[in-house]
């Protein structure tokens, strides 16, 4: 499964718990990150305020679960995140332009629904 940004700073604003919304979805899963996304992350986690915090805080959950940075054409996190759900990844996002160009994917979407917790979208 594919992480996208917002979701993980969506899940550490709200402080859900996505570990086991994913198993209780997916099953046993390997989580995955493209580079550019960690990139992201990164230039969010040097700003100050809540943003720059949620992101740090993101990029201690990248650590912590062992998530698996792997690379993927595209400048974007967005174009990034589509190759992976070409090559059958399940994507974790909440960006709506995203979800709304991956419909033409096989794969799913998961989401954070109502602030308390992950689904399909």
């Amino acid at each position: 499964m594919a992480l996208d940004t917002n979701f993980l700073l969506d899940m550490v604003r709200l402080k859900i718990r996505i570990e086991e919304g994913i198993q209780e979805l997916v099953g046993n899963h390997v989580l995955v990150m493209p580079i550019q996304v960690k990139q992201e992350l990164q230039t969010l986690s040097t700003e100050k305020g809540k943003n720059g915090v949620a992101a740090r805080i993101a990029l201690e959950f990248l650590a912590k679960n062992k998530v698996k940075i792997v690379s993927a054409s595209g400048e974007s996190g967005d174009q990034a995140l589509r190759e992976l759900a070409q090559k059958g990844y399940i994507v974790a996002t909440n960006d709506k332009d995203l979800r709304q160009s991956l419909k033409n994917t096989p794969q799913r979407v998961i989401v954070v629904r109502q602030s308390k917790y992950v689904a399909w979208a």
